[in-house]
């Protein structure tokens, strides 16, 4: 909850900070754009020519840390809308800068280790 509000201002941040425009990382040619991974062969509704790979990242991982961190869901409801969420963050992040949805990557992705390990100690 406490996150919300840095969220939103690094969402403005990083979508307008001239010193991300042009910056590199790995594949991605510029951060203040969505990473455009693969280019589709043809135009996609709502995704468009390119496949964006950090998004679906975000998901793997989201459906990683669902896995090995929270108690097994019985009801079938539950299942379906923990599983609409992994899939709406997707979609979400889709079209962000690819400064912010690697922001984003990188916070679960510590946050899940964090979790694997503090889950270890106490196991």
């Amino acid at each position: 909850f406490f996150q919300i509000p840095v969220f939103f201002s690094l969402f403005q941040i990083f979508s307008r900070f001239i010193e991300l425009k042009g910056a590199s990382f790995l594949w991605i040619k510029d951060l203040t754009l969505p990473d455009r991974f693969i280019k589709l062969p043809t135009n996609i509704p709502y995704f468009g020519e390119y496949l964006n790979l950090l998004p679906i990242m975000l998901i793997i991982l989201n459906f990683l840390q669902q896995k090995f961190t929270n108690i097994t869901v019985s009801n079938s409801e539950q299942k379906f809308i923990s599983n609409f969420l992994l899939i709406f963050i997707g979609v979400i992040f889709y079209h962000f800068s690819s400064a912010i949805v690697l922001y984003w990557f990188i916070q679960n992705f510590l946050t899940f280790i964090y979790q694997l390990k503090t889950k270890k100690t106490h196991a």
